[in-house]
């Protein structure tokens, strides 16, 4: 029996040099067949989700620095609303859980912020202000990014405490850098875990609940900051986003878009070294 043909060029087989693989033929075939019917796109509603899930996400990173105004600039006593947003956090965790939440981990993380606040206060004093927000920018800039590209947890976890660290240099005392820390975290980390968890199990009025305010907190920020002239730019920009942009993507996707690699087995393969 003939051996099949393999496709290696070190290989010396019984075939021809210009022999054809009736797989290759085959799928040639299919390839024809898929660019001569007519093109799918996604769903319009479905294209506006995943950019609203990503407008909301970002919102919810500005809570970031309306927390940080309200400690550096407004000298809000961070203690009470701490202890009430982890108090709340951690009753939001049982009810949704229906069983006692394990207070091993918690206590770990909580203690080890409290030991490194000190060390954030300080770590960038040095620096001027001017400084720390073009870091801070960046590094927000690096943090939706690795948002939009899904990238692993620990790399926008990573991202986020690093901000935190830069900023944390601007405030007060270490008080102030520990709950800053921590509103981060719940904010940043535990609020957008429990908003997934409450879309997977069709908590659909409690995620609209969330989402709401929190674009009322950031909305009320820039407009009690900046004035209404901004929120209206923002807003305009953020429905243009929303509702907008999908329409182009949907365009470029029917008239651009190639689809995923073609004749994939046959392509090149990138070499793996040792």
């Amino acid at each position: 029996m003939k051996q099949r043909w393999n496709r290696l060029l070190w290989l010396k087989q019984d075939y021809p040099d210009n022999y054809t693989d009736p797989d290759f033929l085959d799928e040639v075939l299919e390839l024809r067949k898929v660019q001569s019917s007519p093109r799918s796109t996604s769903s319009y509603c479905k294209v506006v989700r995943d950019f609203l899930l990503f407008y909301h996400r970002v919102m919810n990173t500005g809570l970031m620095y309306v927390t940080f105004a309200l400690l550096n600039h407004y000298r809000l006593d961070p203690i009470y609303f701490t202890g009430a947003l982890t108090c709340l956090a951690f009753i939001v965790a049982v009810l949704f859980h229906h069983a006692a939440v394990p207070v091993k981990s918690p206590l770990i993380i909580i203690f080890t912020m409290l030991v490194l606040s000190p060390v954030l206060k300080s770590l960038s004093r040095t620096m001027s202000s001017d400084s720390i927000w073009t870091i801070s920018c960046w590094l927000t800039a690096c943090y939706i990014l690795s948002i939009f590209l899904h990238t692993e947890s620990i790399v926008s976890t990573n991202i986020l405490v690093s901000n935190v660290a830069v900023l944390a240099s601007r405030l007060q005392s270490t008080t102030d850098v520990f709950c800053f820390l921590l509103i981060c975290m719940e904010l940043n980390v535990l609020l957008p875990y429990l908003e997934k968890s409450l879309r997977a199990r069709h908590f659909h009025t409690c995620y609209a609940i969330a989402f709401m305010a929190n674009n009322a907190v950031v909305y009320y920020f820039i407009t009690s900051c900046r004035g209404w002239m901004y929120t209206i730019i923002f807003a305009s920009s953020s429905l243009s986003f929303v509702f907008g942009l999908p329409r182009y993507f949907i365009y470029w996707q029917q008239n651009y878009y190639k689809g995923g690699e073609l004749l994939s087995k046959w392509d090149a393969k990138t070499p793996i070294l040792d």
